[in-house]
This record gives C-alpha cells, sequence and structure tokens, in this order.
C-alpha cells in the first residue's frame, strides 16, 4: 500500500475529498497500518489536516521504528 500512495499526485485532489475519503474508507478503521501510510503520506507531500494530527502522532509513535518492506 505504501508503494502505491508514493504514485498519488496528491496536489491534484481536493483536500475535502481526501478527508472524506479517511473517514469513510472502511480500511482504514480495520487497520491502524494503512492509516498510518495515508496519513505518513500526506504529511510526506505537505498536506496538513489538523483534525488527523493527534492519530497521526499516537500511530508514528506506534510504527515509527518497525521496518517495513
Amino acid at each position: 500500500m505504501r508503494t502505491l500512495l508514493m504514485f498519488v499526485n496528491w496536489n491534484t485532489l481536493d483536500g475535502a475529498a481526501i478527508s472524506e475519503h479517511i473517514d469513510r474508507e472502511p480500511l482504514y478503521s480495520a487497520s491502524e497500518i494503512s492509516l498510518y501510510f495515508i496519513l505518513q503520506a500526506l504529511v510526506e507531500n505537505n498536506l496538513q489536516f489538523p483534525k488527523y494530527q493527534s492519530i497521526y502522532q499516537t500511530l508514528q509513535d506506534k510504527f515509527s521504528q518497525v521496518s517495513f518492506p
């Protein structure tokens, strides 16, 4: 999933659409690592969503030391 997120041209997407996708996609409530990957992709592309900041920080604390393939 993380590799696929690198191919998204984030600057062409509407912020409201991104937020709605994150809020409604069942994958992110079922998989913390998937939520972490998409939030990390947003941060890496300088897209800040304050409503996700605390959950991103929590997930970053949990997963930042884990090595992913």
